[in-house]
């Protein structure tokens, strides 16, 4: 849940460790965000790291045909995971959408007024890009 910085004296000729790594910082992050970029001052006082958060949310509104606008916007997936929304149920009481929550992308069904998702597909395999069949009584 986090990414640590590490600094250790290396050989100006053969670049061979001269000792010990050794741990001199860590920064906050997850499974969804990525250490992009360092930067160390002349003088090595002082460090800037760059993060970068892949993290990805569903929401939900009340669409409002007059205006058009949304309104009323809340979170529905309420987890740290990569959640990627594609569908509506055919009684638009869900959202369908990808998730990374259980290790690799599954599917997942959450309807509007519950807290937590149901598992539609979950396999070590990637399921990806649910869509509801036409007839409304598939996801594919």
């Amino acid at each position: 849940s986090s990414h640590e910085l590490w600094e250790v004296q290396t050989s100006l000729t053969t670049g061979a460790f001269r000792g010990a790594p050794r741990k001199i910082g860590t920064f906050a992050g997850g499974k969804t965000t990525s250490l992009i970029d360092l930067s160390v001052s002349a003088n090595g006082r002082r460090a800037m790291a760059l993060t970068q958060s892949s993290e990805s949310s569903v929401f939900v509104g009340k669409f409002d045909r007059t205006m058009p606008s949304i309104r009323e916007i809340r979170r529905l997936t309420l987890d740290d995971q990569r959640n990627f929304p594609h569908a509506w149920t055919a009684d638009s009481s869900a959202v369908i959408f990808e998730s990374d929550r259980s290790g690799s992308f599954d599917l997942f069904k959450q309807k509007v007024d519950h807290r937590t998702p149901e598992t539609i597909v979950a396999t070590p395999m990637v399921e990806i890009l649910p869509q509801l069949a036409p007839d409304g009584h598939f996801v594919l």
